[in-house]
């Protein structure tokens, strides 16, 4: 082998060594990486009956790398039948592993006494706030607390405890990112099966709306007290109902809370605790 030949091969060699070199390269780097799935817009959506729904799409990400155009989506809307409805979405990166994320879209009926709007991303039936494990809020609603609520929150708290109870606030407003790192923190230590019983993912927490309260104590034991039983009885004379009532969870999404409070106003809270209803049943949603 001459000179040139043996330049032409030690380049052909290292050419072949780089090569496969930036081949291995490739491949651990995507072997690294489990890819991930982010919905656009809010992981629950609602439209009214007739109304076509407007695919908000998400984005997918393995490493760096956008895969967007690999994600897969599956399930459909009829918006001519109210019902929740399920939209999966699905991506696989080169590697074979995958991700996935649900959307759930809620076509409402909307009855001749019932308006449902939904005005940046927050739900109102018939003027009333409604946030539940269906309908959201936006990560930039940020109303503080409610005057209003906090007033008669107030007056409440002064007669209980002139018969000697104790209603002491434990918990008022919180915003979306507080929401986050409490609901993260319920996750890891109790799994997110059990503390989805219990506690809202951010956006979906009724403590955004600055319209909700827990008082006394923010435990199951908290039922047997009497200021638990006072305030069953007489929150609505305030203008608060008790949110998520016993044996309701299965409308409500959460265990019964004796301590969280929901302001409506007098005149609604009354008419809400006549009917012996949870919210979602007396607005006529889910």
């Amino acid at each position: 082998m001459n000179k040139t030949d043996k330049k032409a091969f030690t380049f052909f060699v290292s050419m072949l060594f780089i090569c496969v070199i930036l081949i291995l390269f490739s491949l651990a780097r995507y072997e690294n990486y489990t890819p991930i799935i982010k919905l656009n817009g809010l992981k629950n959506e609602v439209i009214l009956m007739g109304e076509v729904y407007d695919e908000k799409g998400v984005k997918a990400f393995n490493g760096a790398d956008d895969i967007s155009s690999r994600v897969v989506v599956s399930g459909k809307i009829d918006s001519n039948k109210p019902g929740v409805y399920k939209l999966k979405y699905e991506v696989q990166n080169q590697e074979g592993k995958t991700a996935s994320e649900t959307r759930y879209v809620t076509v409402l009926e909307g009855e001749d006494n019932t308006s449902v709007s939904v005005v940046d991303g927050v739900t109102y039936v018939n003027g009333v706030i409604l946030v539940n494990k269906n309908h959201g809020l936006p990560s930039n609603y940020d109303p503080k607390v409610n005057h209003e609520a906090l007033k008669s929150l107030r007056l409440m708290q002064a007669d209980a405890s002139a018969l000697g109870l104790d209603l002491t606030m434990v918990s008022g407003y919180r915003s979306y990112q507080t929401q986050v790192k409490l609901h993260d923190y319920y996750d890891l230590k109790y799994g997110k099966e059990v503390a989805d019983t219990f506690s809202a993912e951010a956006g979906y927490s009724e403590h955004q709306t600055g319209l909700a309260f827990d008082v006394g104590y923010a435990d199951s034991s908290f039922e047997y007290t009497a200021e638990a039983k006072w305030l069953e009885n007489n929150c609505h004379y305030y203008g608060f109902i008790i949110r998520y009532p016993k044996g309701k969870a299965d409308i409500t999404g959460y265990v019964y809370e004796p301590w969280h409070v929901r302001y409506l106003g007098r005149e609604l809270a009354y008419k809400v605790k006549e009917s012996g209803l949870t919210l979602e049943e007396y607005l006529g949603v889910n």
